[in-house]
């Protein structure tokens, strides 16, 4: 079966362009720092990523990357998403799995698990499948500045294309939102952001 094609080149020109006529310059001082850098260049964005890198970050992971994100990162090594819920997607050096990002919590990741999954026994929803799931669950993005909102991939869990769910996880919500890919995921979060642009 042959790859999927996923044109980040011009979803991420788009995404860019949406996301800095969004920005209040009132809340600077709120966003990550290298953001107004970024906005001054013009390109919320970093460099490609190598071939050296996706394989080094593929290596540590023992995981070959579903294509639509490896895709997106031999477009861009991580981009700024100011404005949004989930204030940054990272680079192929900081990506890693949840159990080792959050190794001085995970603990209480299995605890609150243990206690979810017994409550909901009979659920099939999204969050129980991430609950099912922590162990392989990759983080790809910075956590929510003000909360626990970020990205996800389930390694776990890859369809015949090679995709593997991603999760649009925060505490609040209550748990997460499952996602075919990668790319539905970042449809969903266009879509939330076209809602709010004029």
């Amino acid at each position: 079966m042959s790859q999927a094609q996923y044109d980040w080149t011009t979803w991420l020109k788009r995404w860019n362009t949406l996301l800095i006529e969004k920005l209040d310059p009132d809340d600077y001082p709120y966003y990550e720092p290298g953001v107004i850098q970024a906005v001054r260049s013009g390109w919320l964005g970093s460099e490609a990523s190598s071939q050296e890198q996706i394989e080094e970050l593929e290596t540590r992971l023992g995981k070959v990357l579903p294509p639509s994100y490896r895709q997106f990162l031999r477009v861009s090594n991580g981009f700024q998403q100011p404005g949004m819920l989930v204030p940054r997607l990272l680079s192929c050096r900081d990506v890693d799995w949840l159990h080792v990002i959050e190794k001085d919590s995970f603990d209480s990741w299995l605890t609150w698990r243990a206690q979810e999954l017994s409550r909901t026994e009979q659920r099939g929803d999204d969050t129980r499948f991430f609950l099912q799931h922590i162990e392989s669950m990759v983080v790809i993005s910075e956590k929510e500045v003000s909360g626990s909102a970020r990205y996800l991939l389930n390694a776990a869990r890859a369809g015949t294309d090679g995709e593997w769910e991603a999760y649009h996880y925060a505490h609040w919500r209550p748990g997460a939102i499952r996602f075919a890919s990668f790319w539905h995921l970042m449809q969903r979060e266009l879509d939330y952001l076209l809602s709010f642009v004029d």
